[in-house]
């Protein structure tokens, strides 16, 4: 079977070469095609009018306990923040701690992005892979930390 492209193609080629008659036999087809030699073409679509560009919104990637545990936001002993609160956050920097008995593991944030959300309270208890926060990320690095 012939494409539809492929017939377009065809009825162009033969209106620029001053045809008149095509016939084509296939095994399961024939096709035969007439058309005015220099007929004029079809007249083009206008182009669409350009769109305004879009701004994507930021998406956002949970931050997780990397284990059961106490969560703490701040220093139990001075009450300074682990980490910071809002604002921008480096890939890689403290956000805050999980203690499960005499261990603590810090909660680190995955990519670059700006802390949207605590989603915790100090010293609450959370589980394995329980959201903690909540960062905003531009969608091409969101594109790339998926799994």
């Amino acid at each position: 079977m012939i494409a539809f492209r492929e017939l377009q193609s065809l009825v162009n080629q033969m209106q620029r070469s001053g045809l008149s008659r095509l016939e084509i036999n296939g095994a399961d087809y024939a096709i035969r095609m007439s058309c005015q030699p220099g007929s004029p073409r079809p007249a083009a679509a206008p182009e669409p009018e350009p769109v305004a560009a879009v701004e994507i919104p930021p998406a956002q990637v949970a931050v997780t306990a990397p284990m059961p545990g106490r969560l703490w936001l701040q220093d139990p002993l001075s009450g300074k923040n682990v980490g910071p609160v809002s604002g921008p956050v480096e890939a890689g920097c403290l956000l805050a701690l999980v203690q499960a008995g005499p261990l603590c593991l810090p909660v680190r944030a995955p990519q670059d992005g700006i802390l949207a959300s605590i989603d915790v309270t100090q010293g609450q208890a959370v589980e394995y892979d329980q959201p903690l926060m909540q960062l905003d990320i531009k969608e091409q690095d969101h594109a790339q930390h998926r799994p």
